[in-house]
């Protein structure tokens, strides 16, 4: 998790949503979304933050080239979904890309640095299930579904997925800075 301390102050320039289409799926909390950051120091990279294919409990962050393909823009986002959802779309499957840098929903985050980061944990249990990065005036949290990842912010995705996991006990964010892992 250490991995994570190198985010704080870096300022975000670019944003995208990373998502695997939801071929079939019957809610919105089952789209597979992860956040894709390219930092001004890094321009030519981008920071992907989910929760790891693996053990699909604990949040993983790596990093990657800024892709090329497969780059849809935002006001096709809520169509694209629904269609999968519905099944009207039957385009291979693919990561797709949603560039959300310009969108309204996502202002506090673009040209803004990432002030603390912190984990969201059950009480007692070591490992933390999701992470939370905080903006001045935003934050994105990633936690697991049952089919990989979702995201939210301020103004974006409000699912209170993170109610789901209230029923293994109390939930707790704790400061990057106090953590040992």
């Amino acid at each position: 998790m250490k991995e994570f301390k190198r985010l704080v102050d870096l300022e975000v320039n670019r944003l995208f949503l990373k998502v695997f289409p939801p071929l079939g799926e019957d809610k919105k909390l089952d789209i597979d979304i992860s956040i894709g950051l390219v930092f001004s120091k890094e321009p030519n990279q981008m920071c992907i933050i989910s929760t790891d294919e693996e053990d699909r409990w604990m949040p993983s962050i790596h990093f990657s080239s800024i892709p090329k393909r497969n780059i849809y823009s935002w006001s096709s986002f809520n169509n694209r979904m629904k269609d999968w959802m519905d099944l009207k779309e039957y385009e291979k499957l693919d990561i797709e890309y949603y560039e959300v840098t310009n969108t309204v929903l996502f202002n506090n985050l673009v040209s803004q640095k990432i002030i603390n980061v912190e984990f969201l944990s059950v009480k007692n249990i070591e490992l933390p299930f999701g992470v939370k990065l905080i903006f001045d005036k935003d934050y994105i949290l990633s936690t697991p579904t049952a089919d990989g990842n979702t995201i939210e912010t301020s103004s974006f995705n409000k699912n209170k997925n993170i109610t789901n996991f209230e029923e293994l006990g109390e939930l707790e964010f704790s400061d990057i800075e106090h953590r040992a892992t």
